[in-house]
């Protein structure tokens, strides 16, 4: 029998990507260990961009804004500087790119009332950031106080003013991304009114102030219900409620009692006397 010995040639190599995962912008690191006959590798970083280098271990840096996705990094190994004749063999890790984006929702983002408001409205601010998002920071700043949560959503009664509100997130593996929006909350007006007695057929002048449109409940007895200064005739007792609106389309009301005096009720007197009646005079 004849005994035929074939040499396999390297090159051979453990090739190794790390980390498995990275923010964009980040960067890598391939190594390949356990070499034997290596002379020179060929790295394909998975965006047409390749590296000949007899360096065994590299760095390389994504800095393009991939979408989230798996990407493969592969190496060539050849046992020659001539590439051309040489030996080779490939191997391929993979690495995950996972971008982050912080956004949200300011109440439901439809209109400029969900921005800018009148005070007495509860805000919500919903997260609407990338799934890979796992950790919020919420910050919600004035001149005057800052609040601070760290939920994914954040329900809140602001006081009147100006807000940055701003959402930080990070993914598991460290990813981060903020954004800020402007909110504006308007004061509600402070409406004043004045109130008194009458006689019953009498008119009273009610002036209301602190609105620049005014609505008074109820109407009857008055003579223009929708102006700061109204002339209130009224049969009986009544409270008129007035609501005042300013620039900022935002209300408030206040009441105003009128109290009305009644004429005192007839008495009719029977003051025929017949013989043999009595009558008490005196107080």
């Amino acid at each position: 029998d004849t005994t035929i010995f074939v040499e396999v040639e390297g090159p051979v190599a453990t090739f190794v990507a790390s980390p498995e995962a990275i923010c964009p912008g980040g960067s890598i690191e391939l190594e390949l260990q356990d070499t034997t006959d290596v002379a020179i590798a060929l790295y394909d970083f998975a965006n047409c961009v390749d590296s000949l280098t007899s360096e065994i271990e590299v760095g390389y840096s994504y800095d393009v804004e991939f979408l989230q996705e798996v990407l493969s990094v592969n190496v060539i190994v050849y046992n020659d500087l001539d590439t051309a004749s040489a030996c080779s063999f490939g191997y391929q890790d993979v690495i995950l790119i996972e971008p982050v984006t912080a956004d949200f929702d300011r109440n439901n983002e439809f209109t400029v009332l969900d921005s800018i408001h009148c005070f007495g409205t509860q805000d919500v601010f919903t997260s609407t950031s990338t799934p890979n998002a796992t950790q919020f920071f919420w910050s919600v700043n004035s001149a005057n106080d800052t609040l601070t949560a760290n939920t994914q959503n954040l329900n809140t009664l602001l006081d009147p003013g100006e807000y940055i509100v701003e959402l930080i997130v990070n993914s598991n593996i460290g990813c981060a991304d903020t954004i800020a929006k402007s909110m504006e909350i308007f004061p509600l007006p402070e409406p004043t009114v004045n109130e008194g007695a009458i006689c019953r057929g009498e008119s009273i002048e009610l002036i209301a102030t602190g609105g620049t449109s005014y609505s008074w409940s109820p109407t009857a007895g008055l003579d223009d219900p929708n102006s700061d200064i109204v002339q209130a005739t009224p049969e009986a007792s009544t409270t008129y409620v007035v609501t005042a609106t300013d620039d900022n389309d935002c209300s408030a009301a206040v009441s105003s009692f009128v109290l009305v005096y009644q004429p005192p009720p007839s008495i009719s007197v029977d003051t025929t006397l017949i013989i043999g009646d009595t009558a008490v005079t005196g107080f």
